[in-house]
């Protein structure tokens, strides 16, 4: 018989090499209805203004929005702190009623006896 092996498709460890020493991503070439982003040039104060309030209102928005998914992680937090804290006092409460259930069975044993 002959033993015939296949040939293994690159490794992953070779790939990566292979794109390391591939040309560079800023010579790439870039498609010709894709633009790159330009700088924009202000000649007024006005409109050099007005697109900073845009900005920093964007920017307060999203940290507005942070800050109330935060307080609604926290309310949350809390709330599964009471459910944990209540369910391990009724396991306290349950165990404490066995128990003295368990006592006055024994006590009502022994004044049968006695």
């Amino acid at each position: 018989m002959l033993n015939i092996r296949r040939k293994k498709p690159f490794s992953k460890k070779s790939k990566l090499l292979v794109k390391e020493k591939s040309i560079p991503s800023l010579n790439t070439s870039v498609p010709a209805k894709v633009q790159k982003p330009r700088k924009v040039f202000v000649k007024d104060k006005a409109t050099l203004l007005s697109i900073l309030e845009q900005v920093n209102r964007k920017l307060d928005d999203e940290a507005n929005l942070k800050r109330e998914k935060m307080k609604n992680m926290v309310a949350i937090r809390q709330a599964k702190q009471v459910k944990r804290e209540t369910r391990e006092l009724d396991k306290k409460n349950k165990k404490q009623k066995k128990w003295e259930e368990a006592i006055a069975k024994v006590k009502r044993k022994k004044q049968k006896i006695g």
